[in-house]
This record gives structure tokens, sequence and C-alpha cells, in this order.
């Protein structure tokens, strides 16, 4: 649950006038800020208290009726850091594929295996990193998301063997070849495109294909 007043007013009039509207970004600034399946009760009044955590196996009432799937999610962050980040979602507008990302980043929290939400996961990263490229997606995929995100070389180094691997079974699954558990990969790969999501919001712009180039020459 999270106890703090929204900045509802941050956004202008016209905008998000429901209160669902605002439960919403409010359950994607939270989902962008910690991992865990967090959901919204589709029955509530209070809208400084929209989002809510449902212990793994608890099924709710109908026409709620759904079991969640996950780890509880557990934030423990401030509400300057929620403010923030919600205040910042209402630009994506004027960044379409920073906006593609969110969406899919976001359906992965409704699907139920790990493959389906891998496969989300590099639908936003090819998004963001890819959108100017139709080859060798395996190995510049990787390279400039770990470029754009780390500044040691060990780090970066990390970073892209972990999205190497997790582009392989990406890729596996999608022609029908996945024979391995992908849960870890598809963690590993929700925390990195979250960061990247998260950077790109505060910045208030995603990488131009100067940068892409830029992220080659580092």
């Amino acid at each position: 649950r999270c106890d703090t007043e929204l900045p509802m007013g941050t956004w202008g009039r016209g905008n998000l006038q429901r209160a669902s509207e605002v439960a919403e970004h409010v359950l994607l600034a939270l989902r962008l800020l910690a991992p865990g399946r967090v959901r919204i009760v589709q029955s509530w009044q209070d809208a400084r208290m929209p989002v809510f955590s449902i212990p793994i196996g608890m099924r709710l009432p109908e026409p709620m009726a759904w079991t969640l799937v996950g780890p509880r999610m557990t934030w423990t962050g401030s509400a300057d850091d929620l403010r923030e980040v919600f205040a910042v979602l209402r630009h994506t507008t004027s960044m379409p594929t920073v906006a593609l990302a969110l969406r899919r980043f976001d359906a992965a929290y409704g699907r139920i295996s790990d493959e389906d939400r891998l496969i989300d996961y590099w639908v936003a990263l090819e998004a963001l990193f890819l959108p100017d490229r139709r080859d060798e997606l395996s190995y510049l995929g990787p390279l400039r998301i770990a470029r754009y995100l780390e500044q040691q070389l060990d780090a970066r180094r990390s970073v892209f063997e972990l999205l190497r691997d997790s582009y392989k079974d990406r890729s596996a699954i999608v022609h029908g070849s996945a024979t391995r558990d992908v849960a870890q990969t598809a963690s590993a790969t929700e925390d990195i495109l979250r960061r990247a999501l998260r950077k790109m919001l505060v910045a208030g712009e995603a990488p131009s294909p100067a940068d892409f180039q830029n992220l080659l020459l580092d």
C-alpha cells in the first residue's frame, strides 16, 4: 500500500480526472521504483491509497477473482521518489519509443509465464535501443544498453553478458526451442529495463541516433 498524497494538481485540468486513472499512473510509478507483482484492487474510494499488494494465492471475490502471480511488492522508498516518477510520466507523449516501452513493461505484469514477460521486456528494449537496426540485434542491443546504464567497464561487461544470454533466451522462445527455466533471466532483464526507463524519464528524452553512435565509441 502507498500511504502518500498524490500530486494530482500537477497534471492540469482535464487530465486524470478519474480516480482510476490516477491509480493506474501511481501503479506504473511504483512498478518503475521496485520489482514485485503489485496490482490495483478494482474497488477503492481513497485516492491517496490506490495501490495494493495481494499475498500470493489470495483470491479476491467476484468479479475481481484472480490469483496473484509472483512475489508481493516490498517498496520502502520515499514519497519524493514516487512523486518524481509520477510527475515525469506525463511527458511520455513526447517520447513515442519510451511510451511504447512503458506499455510493454506494464503489460508484462499481467503475463502468467516468465517466457511471455521476457518477450515483453525485449520488445520494450528493442524499441528503446534498436529503433534504427534490423540486424546484429543480439550484439548491438546488449552493448548499447550496457554503455547507457553503466560507467565502469566491469559493470558494463556484466550487463552486456547478462543481456546476451537474455536475448538468446528470447530468440529461443520466439522460435519455439526454449528448454530452460528463464525466471531468473526474466527478473534480471526486467530490472535492467526498469533502470533504463527511469533514466530516460528523468532525462526527459530517449537516446537519439547520434547518441547510439556515441554509445559505441565511449
